[in-house]
């Protein structure tokens, strides 16, 4: 019985070679072995034009010898939907017959795809030839990727063998926007900014939630200068209109006002969500800015 996300298989298939660096489930586990679920003794079948050797600097170890199945071919896939038109799954069809007899036989197989509708003869014949064609190479459990994946099991929360890819530069800040106090806390306690938005978090109440997220850092031994504060703040800049209370709006000077104000609450960053048309980053742009910056220095 087919399952969506199956424990183990006896063959994983993969029709595209670069995936050997590891491939992202559906659902979303974060990038895990391409032979993360193949049985012990089972078989990775593979789709390249590389060696094993070349391939196997990819792809994981695995706790547990496996083979190594390659039909010489270019990847079948080239974009998320995108269907090759390139006898591919028939290749695959014929090989999963000579590497799972009892499960397929290649008559059968060559007598479907000939019987399907987007079947003919010379699939059919494509099949018998992967068959016949088919390499197998056992792997050890001392080959491959030596690059350990990444597992983690929380109170809510677990990853499991998971690769993190493209390995980042450098150490990857962590922002949050947090409102309640124990978020505030947390956010001192572990964080390297604090990032909430204007509508949730008005002038009035941004001073008193700044001081706690900066006590909360000191309590836990961390210097509160090095938090960095980031504050998003809806920009309409229009004359003669009625002020709002989830945004910052008013004429150019009534707007470079506000902005100063709030660095003078502490914030470091400021990132504009302008309000309005095209017209409105040109106005953020020519009318406020520079002013800003003069003011604030």
């Amino acid at each position: 019985m087919a399952r969506y996300e199956p424990q183990e298989v006896d063959v994983t298939i993969c029709v595209d070679d670069t995936l050997s660096k590891g491939v992202e489930s559906w659902a979303w586990y974060g990038l895990q072995p391409i032979n993360r679920l193949t049985v012990p003794n089972g078989t990775v079948l593979m789709t390249s034009l590389q060696s094993p050797e070349e391939l196997l600097k990819d792809i994981h170890k695995k706790d547990a010898p496996y083979n190594l199945a390659l039909i010489p071919a270019k990847a079948s896939f080239s974009g998320l939907w995108v269907y090759k038109e390139d006898h591919t799954e028939a290749r695959i069809l014929g090989a999963l017959a000579k590497l799972q007899p009892g499960f397929l036989s290649l008559d059968a197989v060559c007598a479907a795809i000939q019987e399907a509708e987007w079947g003919s003869e010379l699939k059919a014949a494509s099949a018998r030839k992967a068959h016949d064609r088919l390499t197998t190479r056992p792997v050890k459990i001392i080959e491959g990727n030596s690059e350990t994946p990444f597992s983690f099991r929380g109170s809510h929360f677990s990853v499991d063998g998971a690769m993190v890819e493209p390995k980042p530069s450098h150490r990857i800040p962590i922002w949050l926007g947090s409102y309640g106090p124990k978020a505030l806390a947390l956010t001192g306690r572990m964080a390297d900014g604090w990032n909430p938005s204007y509508p949730y978090a008005p002038p009035a109440v941004l001073g008193p939630m700044r001081d706690r997220v900066l006590r909360a850092a000191e309590a836990a031994g961390r210097d509160p200068s090095a938090i960095e504060c980031s504050y998003n703040v809806p920009v309409q800049v229009r004359d003669g209109v009625p002020q709002q209370p989830r945004m910052v709006n008013g004429s150019a000077d009534e707007v470079v006002d506000k902005l100063a104000a709030l660095f003078r609450l502490g914030m470091t960053t400021l990132v504009f969500w302008p309000r309005g048309r095209d017209e409105q980053l040109e106005r953020l742009t020519n009318d406020v800015l520079p002013l800003l910056r003069e003011s604030v220095g």
